[in-house]
């Protein structure tokens, strides 16, 4: 009789971890579904949701409010589908862009030709280099990383001495 009953428990256990393997997988495959269906696009207004054009995994999840105009020509569905559900004040640039689009203008030819014509991304691009150029000159004149760390090393201590006291008040 003990060993019919541990029979059962392994086969019944088996049922129940089965049942659970679909269920795992049902969920992945919906995840699947999901990401190559849609755009789950981070917006000023919140988490907007827009259906792709084609089943794709590119442009799943697009952050809007830490991306850069000149950003926008790489994301050209995602561009295309919130001008389409009227978000486009959601979009860097986006209230010029309503009036391009307003005009007559094909939105993503005025973005590339903005770029191109103004040379953003070169320029963003140099003025960078040129940056860090001038930092390692400075750098290596006054010695400013070593100095920055002492004042963060300073700060720090003066943190924990001023919670420190605020804690035995």
């Amino acid at each position: 009789m003990n060993e019919t009953q541990s029979l059962l428990d392994k086969k019944s256990s088996s049922k129940g971890g089965g049942a659970l393997w679909l269920i795992i997988v049902i969920g992945i495959g919906i995840a699947i579904y999901f990401a190559g269906s849609y755009h789950f696009v981070n917006t000023r207004g919140g988490i907007k949701v827009y259906p792709k054009s084609n089943f794709t995994f590119e442009d799943t999840y697009v952050d809007m409010q830490s991306m850069s105009f000149r950003e926008l020509r790489y994301h050209k569905d995602v561009l295309w589908v919130m001008a389409n559900n009227g978000d486009l004040e959601y979009v860097p640039g986006g209230e010029t862009l309503i009036k391009v689009v307003r005009a007559g203008y094909s939105l993503m030819e005025t973005v590339n030709e903005f770029d191109n014509e103004y040379n953003i991304s070169s320029s963003i691009q140099e003025a960078g280099r040129i940056t860090k150029e001038k930092y390692d000159e400075l750098d290596d004149k006054y010695d400013i990383t070593d100095k920055v760390d002492q004042a963060k090393d300073y700060v720090k201590d003066i943190s924990n001495q001023f919670n420190k006291w605020l804690k035995d008040q």
